[in-house]
């Protein structure tokens, strides 16, 4: 259902959660501690550029911008499995070593490569519905990082984990030659994170000595810091059919997490709410964020085209620009996707200092995704891939 809402009342709504936004994050920042968001990475935003304020639709819209629930029809995602790997700028061959090696040999490669920056491994699985304006979605994303020097025992890193559910839903309201949607979705979440510090040098000596011992053993043991959160996100895509613009609002209000202290162990094998664990008095925030996005389909997704170009063109985070000063190029996203034949897909583009690459195809209800990502030498130091620069990424989802 489409309904009719005059634009002087839409634009008025969009700027007062606009400037809310901004005033909330000055408030929350006085007493608390920044966390970066952890969300999966799927490749078929990562090769444009992660633009997706604008124009993304179907599951892409779970994780961009809640307006886009009833931008298309529906889809169901029945699993998607993701997995990513980022290392350092300019040593991709010593990231490599380091992420894989297990040759004593190597060992002065792999230095290189953890004292630069570092290197991450992550993970996620995802399933969900968006159609006919409703967008419900289950995920759990798990990522470490691993950086410092020397082999074994200087190594130091941490692990990250957030299960969560997206539920929201999107309204289309008929302007004059265009059409407004305007969506709003929660994220109730459980975040974690996990110091190996104290665990990396046993697992780094039996990995040189050939054991083949798995990285999730250094979590046995470790301290663990749990806590809940529930994220509101707010969105608006105005919508010329072959031409949107939009404006996604992220963790409204900022998203804060009191943390618990058990280890890894309890945690997996009790209930989430045992008793004798140490509340960390800390309230740790993810802040909010604001983009805003242009998108362009110049065919309109005509179906006797072979091909069929999507642009998109975005400012991620322009909230940033009242709070701190920041250079232009680092809250630039953009990026093409071109689609073939309507079941294969190619995209390039650039996000806040890396270039991006990658690609997929879609056969019958399986879609195969890969992306790489490359950070600028001029960019600034780690980009915005925590310690990691450069990165790949690739999904495998069943998707009706």
């Amino acid at each position: 259902m489409i309904y009719r809402m005059p634009g002087r009342r839409i634009s008025l709504l969009l700027l007062s959660l606009l400037l809310s936004v901004v005033f909330a994050g000055h408030v929350a920042a006085q007493n608390t501690k920044e966390i970066p968001k952890l969300e999966p990475r799927y490749p078929s935003l990562y090769a444009s550029g992660s633009a997706g304020a604008a124009g993304r639709s179907g599951f892409e819209a779970l994780f961009t911008n809640p307006a886009g629930f009833s931008l298309s029809e529906e889809e169901i995602t029945a699993f998607s499995a993701n997995a990513w790997l980022t290392l350092p700028p300019q040593q991709l061959n010593d990231g490599i070593e380091a992420a894989f090696g297990t040759d004593a040999a190597s060992v002065t490669q792999m230095e290189d490569a953890y004292q630069s920056s570092g290197v991450g491994y992550g993970a996620s699985v995802m399933s969900g519905y968006v159609g006919r304006g409703l967008g419900l979605g289950l995920y759990s994303v798990g990522e470490s990082m691993l950086y410092g020097s020397p082999l074994p025992n200087g190594i130091e890193g941490y692990f990250d984990g957030n299960i969560g559910l997206v539920a929201g839903f999107s309204v289309p309201f008929l302007l004059e030659g265009a059409t407004f949607h305007l969506g709003g979705a929660l994220r109730p979440q459980i975040r974690i994170h996990t110091p190996l510090d104290e665990y990396t040098g046993s697992y780094f000596s039996n990995r040189l000595a050939g054991s083949g011992e798995s990285p999730f053993s250094m979590l046995s043991g470790a301290d663990l810091y749990y806590g809940y959160g529930v994220a509101i996100d707010m969105g608006g895509v105005l919508d010329f059919d072959f031409f949107r613009i939009g404006l996604s609002i992220r963790d409204l209000f900022d998203t804060g997490f009191t943390f618990t202290r058990t280890d890894f162990d309890r945690f997996m094998k009790t209930t989430l709410f045992s008793e004798g664990e140490e509340i960390v008095d800390t309230v740790y925030v993810v802040s909010s964020q604001v983009d805003l996005g242009l998108y362009l389909r110049p065919l309109n997704g005509n179906g006797e085209s072979v091909f069929d170009p999507q642009l998109y063109f975005e400012f991620a985070g322009i909230q940033r620009v009242l709070e701190e000063e920041i250079n232009l190029p680092a809250i630039i996203r953009g990026g093409a996707d071109l689609e073939l034949y309507e079941f294969a897909n190619i995209g390039i583009g650039y996000n806040q200092g890396s270039l991006t690459a990658g690609g997929g195809v879609d056969l019958l209800f399986i879609d195969i995704y890969g992306a790489a990502w490359f950070l600028l030498p001029s960019a600034a130091e780690g980009g915005r891939f925590y310690k990691g620069g450069n990165g790949i990424s690739l999904d495998l989802a069943v998707r009706f």
